[in-house]
């Protein structure tokens, strides 16, 4: 320890006695001599303190280096710290842009898988042109009334009006067959299918041929390839083998 500078007057034996009180190195007999000396003497009392003070300000500041030491450190840990936990977010965070890509990719390729379907179908579905109509008063003026309807395009109109029919007379092949390609005409596919495929059994139908080459489009618009292979190998249209190349797997 160097001895204090405002103390010019301190000696060097009294610097060491005073600082060897201060640090609890002295035997208890010279403590307590010293201890009544600075009763008697003010000015050793006041170098001892003055002494006391320096040390103890040595000590905040040794503990405030250290401190700043520590918190240095700290800094410098808690620096690794966050460099070593760095990959596990950015892992888990690759890992989920992964799992989201992979999710992406696959709802991508069912949507267009979907819009491949409805493409093929577009480029090959035509509603069936109708029948030829009469419209004299008779036993098949409302079908005739539909069948207008329905070559006009307005194809719900037609639904109406031949469901009413069909529920007397459900076996009919007309009205099977003109109710589901009304139906498919109007998008709806499903509804189409429930009605084409009642004329499946009939071979003696005129509309069988026909039937099978929409219900194969039906099938194929709801996604449902192997029907629509199926029923459209049935058919004599001669696109077919096209179509049929094309739904390969």
């Amino acid at each position: 320890m160097h001895k204090p500078d405002f103390h010019t007057d301190l000696s060097q034996e009294s610097f060491e006695q005073i600082e060897r009180y201060l640090l609890d190195q002295m035997a208890d007999p010279e403590k307590a001599s010293f201890e009544a000396e600075m009763v008697k003497d003010q000015i050793l009392a006041g170098q001892t303190e003055g002494l006391r003070n320096l040390i103890l300000s040595g000590e905040i500041h040794g503990l405030q280096e250290s401190m700043d030491r520590f918190h240095d450190d700290l800094g410098e840990d808690v620096g690794k710290i966050k460099k070593l936990n760095a990959p596990f977010p950015l892992k888990r965070y690759l890992i989920a842009a992964a799992i989201g890509i992979l999710i992406l990719i696959g709802i991508f390729s069912l949507l267009n898988r979907g819009s491949q379907h409805e493409q093929l179908f577009a480029s090959y579905f035509q509603a069936d042109p109708g029948l030829i109509t009469s419209m004299s008063s008779g036993n098949n003026y409302e079908f005739n009334k539909a069948m207008v309807a329905y070559k006009e395009g307005k194809y719900k109109e037609a639904i109406g009006s031949w469901e009413k029919l069909y529920q007397n007379n459900p076996q009919n092949d007309s009205l099977n067959y003109f109710l589901g390609a009304a139906h498919l005409a109007n998008e709806e596919a499903e509804k189409a299918i429930l009605y084409l495929e009642n004329l499946s059994p009939l071979k003696e139908s005129s509309f069988q041929e026909e039937s099978f080459w929409y219900l194969g489009l039906a099938y194929l618009k709801s996604g449902e390839i192997e029907k629509a292979r199926e029923f459209i190998s049935k058919s004599d249209r001669p696109e077919k083998a096209k179509l049929l190349e094309l739904l390969s797997p």
